[in-house]
């Protein structure tokens, strides 16, 4: 009796994995995505994870037949898949999808559509920004500068970065000179405490400031182009950028903030992460070994 009994319950947990429908897959895989408040330290794991919803679950006419909830769960879902991983344009189109079925219920919230806004900043679609910012007049969106490119731009494969008018009104689009000689490169989130009170530390000490000034330079993947003019502005240091994205800085990380990281023609040298003055992290120890990294 208890060997047909297993042979039931294992015939049924089969049943369900092979032939469950698509508002059950796709609800097993939005459960995988770790929600707001959770920082997800490995894209690639959760690559793998949003990988796994298929083309047709997510399909128009499937999205239709989704409980309201579904829906909601699977938009956050790939709202924290675009933020972590950006370059990824199959998730921006289904993020979009999924949006157009909140609009047709009608069930989205502000938020929902800024948070759309952000993902093409991220995805650098500044068309379609263009576009959803023109759909709802009368929301709040982040400012969006105007975007032009530098005859540099055709030669550049890597490096390349937008830098950023005074008041934040205008970015070209760049390449800056990482590939030669010896660099500072410090990834930072506009905004970030820590990293604001590290480059205040750093331009204010007198055994750092003038080498920081002379090689050191700032990037984020945020596309915050006001964040950065008033950085820029705030310590009278011009050397502020945002990537055109991550992939074009390679052996560079940018889910944190602060990042130092020291480059010998385009090759990282030295790096250490975070700021703090205590005993068991001592930041000008560590910048001093950047520095002889560099020999400077």
């Amino acid at each position: 009796m208890s060997r047909v009994i297993f042979l039931i319950a294992v015939f049924a947990v089969t049943g369900i994995a092979g032939c469950a429908g698509p508002e059950t897959r796709v609800l097993a895989i939005a459960d995988r995505i770790p929600g707001p408040g959770v920082i997800i330290r490995d894209p690639d794991k959760l690559d793998a994870v949003a990988a796994l919803f298929g083309e047709e679950d997510l399909s128009e006419a499937n999205l239709r037949r989704y409980s309201d909830k579904t829906i909601a769960l699977l938009y956050r879902s790939l709202r924290r898949t675009t933020f972590y991983l950006p370059e990824q344009e199959r998730y921006i189109v289904l993020l979009r999808r999924l949006l157009a079925e909140h609009l047709r219920r009608g069930t989205q919230t502000d938020d929902d559509v800024k948070n759309m806004y952000k993902a093409y900043l991220g995805a650098r679609m500044f068309e379609s920004a263009g576009d959803l910012r023109k759909q709802f007049p009368g929301l709040a969106f982040p400012a969006t500068p105007e975007i032009v490119a530098s005859s540099a731009m055709p030669e550049a494969t890597r490096w390349r970065a937008y830098e950023i008018s005074e008041g934040g009104g205008k970015a070209e689009l760049t390449a800056l000179p990482l590939g030669q000689g010896a660099k500072i490169v410090v990834v930072m989130f506009p905004g970030c405490s820590v990293a604001e009170r590290a480059l205040t530390e750093v331009l204010g000490d007198a055994e750092f400031a003038d080498r920081f000034k002379a090689n050191g330079l700032l990037v984020t993947e945020r596309f915050d182009s006001v964040g950065v003019a008033k950085w820029k502005s705030h310590f009278n240091f011009d050397a502020v950028y945002i990537t055109s994205k991550a992939s074009d800085f390679p052996g560079l990380d940018f889910r944190s903030s602060p990042q130092f990281y020291f480059l010998e023609d385009g090759k990282v040298v030295y790096h250490f992460e975070g700021w703090d003055t205590g005993k068991e992290f001592d930041t000008a120890a560590l910048l001093r070994k950047g520095l002889k990294a560099l020999r400077l």
